[in-house]
């Protein structure tokens, strides 16, 4: 479903950051949020990149399906169902009725106290209550599991984990 049940033009700005992915229907989605904002309203939307590794997502994916738990939602552990290009972004955009449109990689940071909050961290995403009906035992699993592939990226007991994403802005 991607009627946001709100007037025409109502919004100044929309934001929709790593969302896009997960909407069964993206030109829908795309257009609803185009409709949503008044003209000159500036829409931004991140979305991971092909061609590198989705952190912590990819970590936590492989996690559950160790563990042998089903899939939150469907294709939750096939990472590739999660990206887009610059070009794809673009082209989703322009085809929806926006103009001005610029949508480029980025490399950013994403900081972590420690690997224990990137798993708490989670908690905020669909995967969240899918973690929690995991018994203690898998829970604790889990979080070594995370660990264990996140240990690169810790320097001094935090986590700096790199990730990439397009970026892209434009306007209805």
């Amino acid at each position: 479903m991607t009627d946001l049940g709100v007037q025409d033009g109502e919004f100044d700005v929309a934001l929709c950051q790593q969302g896009m992915p997960f909407f069964p229907d993206r030109p829908a989605a795309a257009r609803e949020i185009h409709r949503v904002l008044c003209p000159g309203g500036v829409f931004a939307i991140a979305v991971w990149t092909p061609g590198h590794d989705i952190l912590p997502f990819g970590v936590m994916n492989a996690a559950l399906h160790d563990l042998g738990a089903p899939e939150p939602f469907p294709h939750a552990y096939d990472e590739s169902s999660y990206v887009l290009t610059p070009e794809q972004v673009a082209d989703l955009l322009a085809d929806a009725g926006f103009h001005d449109v610029d949508s480029r990689e980025v490399e950013l940071l994403t900081h972590w106290p420690d690997p224990d909050a990137m798993y708490r961290g989670v908690g905020g995403t669909p995967f969240g209550a899918h973690l929690e009906t995991l018994d203690d035992a898998q829970q604790a699993r889990a979080r070594e599991l995370m660990a264990e592939r996140t240990a690169r990226f810790v320097v001094d007991g935090r986590l700096a984990i790199p990730t990439y994403s397009v970026i892209a802005r434009a306007v209805a």
